[in-house]
């Protein structure tokens, strides 16, 4: 079985759900971090004989670890809705222990896992604009000069990213298992792209740049959870492929 898993309203997680359709991926089934996390019935187990888990969901399909070929992660938080009513101390607990439950059912998962649970984020590692700032500086892209302090507002739209210079255009790419799809860039931008991605652990990741008018390309933000749209049929092609490998590929 595949799944894309993914938070409701996640228009670029259907999309590639109807990709993997067309490409014959099945049984394949889209589940949301909510329907795991609020199922009436679920089991997990860590031992010598290795780690795994059922679950079982609202219409009664049983989530077993060891039958899941692929799985394209989407998750942005793990839900926990249900604590409300806890007080602080318990709920803050409880969050907790929630969050490392789902970051090891998804390391327990035996196929291939596009992004891998990290513990910095249930949806790869999750980091500071000014640290992908940093990390992309180091890669080779040229990055803008800002200085922030504590006082400061966040960084503006999109999410996280350091400001447009005037006239400068919006350019999105993804990379993804050695490739970047996308908006067309000059070489050596392109293989900084592919350096920032290792240089992060993610296989895939978006990576958003300015183009100023004199033609200089600058690095602007990374996502982790980026419009799969960007990349066209090529990128969900190479998506479906990767998904429909040998299981128990290296997880992404």
């Amino acid at each position: 079985m595949w799944i894309v898993l993914c938070h409701p309203g996640d228009d670029a997680a259907v999309w590639a759900f109807g990709r993997f359709q067309a490409f014959g991926l099945e049984p394949l089934r889209l589940v949301s971090p909510e329907m795991l996390v609020y199922a009436a019935r679920s089991r997990h187990w860590v031992g010598t004989q290795g780690v795994g888990f059922v679950v079982t969901l609202p219409d009664g399909t049983e989530l077993n670890s060891r039958d899941l070929r692929g799985v394209l992660n989407r998750t942005a938080f793990v839900p926990s809705e249900h604590l409300q009513r806890a007080v602080e101390a318990d709920r803050q607990y409880a969050q907790q222990e929630w969050c490392a439950l789902y970051l090891s059912w998804l390391t327990a998962i035996h196929g291939r896992v596009v992004n891998a649970a990290h513990p910095l984020g249930p949806g790869g590692a999750a980091r500071e604009p000014l640290e992908w700032a940093l990390l992309a500086g180091l890669a080779g892209l040229e990055t803008p000069r800002l200085r922030r302090s504590s006082f400061d507002a966040p960084l503006g739209a999109p999410e996280g990213s350091f400001p447009l210079a005037p006239g400068g255009e919006w350019r999105h790419v993804l990379v993804f298992a050695g490739q970047v799809f996308g908006s067309l860039l000059p070489a050596g931008v392109r293989d900084a792209c592919l350096r920032l991605a290792t240089m992060a652990g993610v296989s895939l990741l978006g990576v958003n740049l300015s183009r100023g008018p004199a033609g200089q390309w600058t690095f602007r933000s990374a996502d982790l959870l980026p419009d799969l749209r960007v990349g066209g049929q090529r990128f969900a092609e190479a998506l479906a492929r990767f998904m429909d490998a040998t299981p128990g590929g290296e997880g992404a």
